[in-house]
């Protein structure tokens, strides 16, 4: 949160990724307590740093993934680097830059859900097709693999992923 506050983070974005930490923080704690093998306090971190790069403070760059993995290399938290990289949405369309740990997939798979507040997945492709209609055939195309790493996330689960906002008190 201090590092999000010095980059000057927009206060209308703190919903965003607080909101995506909030989801990613509890998906990673119930595989958790299901036996899978996850890092919360990564989660936790990268899910609230995957978009310092948009900040005001940041650099400047076209790829607000990769700006926001080198701020957090910078800084020293090497562990959070791929779970922000690989955040961006069409990553899942390359084998190599696609999510791979279940830390990366559930940075990935909670930004999915959330536009400023929790949309869930259609509301999400909805937004980013909205504000990125030259994109559309792009999302079209990632929308099978993240409902197959949503089938992922969910398979250990006794819940659906319809159950989150209500497990969460999301709207």
């Amino acid at each position: 949160m201090k590092l999000l506050a010095e980059y000057r983070f927009p206060e209308g974005a703190w919903s965003h990724v607080t909101t995506v930490a909030a989801v990613a923080v509890f998906l990673a704690e119930e595989l958790k307590r299901r036996g899978r093998p996850v890092r919360v306090d990564v989660v936790r971190a990268a899910a609230l740093l995957h978009d310092i790069g948009k900040a005001p403070g940041a650099p400047r760059d076209a790829d607000h993934a990769a700006t926001s993995a080198h701020i957090a290399a910078e800084r020293g938290y090497a562990e959070l680097v791929e779970p922000i990289r690989r955040h961006i949405v069409h990553s899942v369309l390359d084998p190599v830059a696609a999510p791979q740990t279940l830390e990366e997939k559930l940075v990935y798979y909670a930004d999915k859900l959330v536009a400023r507040d929790y949309v869930g997945l259609q509301g999400r492709f909805r937004d980013l097709k909205r504000r990125y209609p030259q994109t559309t055939a792009t999302f079209d195309l990632c929308w099978p693999k993240v409902l197959a790493l949503e089938g992922e996330v969910f398979a250990p689960l006794s819940f659906g992923a319809g159950d989150l906002p209500g497990l969460l008190g999301l709207g």
